[in-house]
């Protein structure tokens, strides 16, 4: 006997310049509709990228905003 299984990702909608979301799948989900809005990720002071909303936590001066 053979069981199939399905699994649903329901994904909220986002717009862009929306705060990025806490989990992974999530986030990639986010970053599509950024980048179909045509926002890039720059590289930041830190060296890491991150779009326009992100705040990087591995800055100081911007980790307190």
């Amino acid at each position: 006997m053979s069981a199939k299984t399905t699994c649903l990702l329901i994904e909220p909608v986002y717009k862009a310049g929306d705060p990025p979301p806490a989990g992974y799948l999530q986030w990639h989900a986010w970053a599509r509709t950024q980048i179909k809005a045509g926002l890039r990720q720059k590289r930041r002071s830190c060296g890491y990228w991150h779009f326009p909303s992100e705040v990087c936590e591995h800055d100081p001066k911007e980790a307190r905003l």
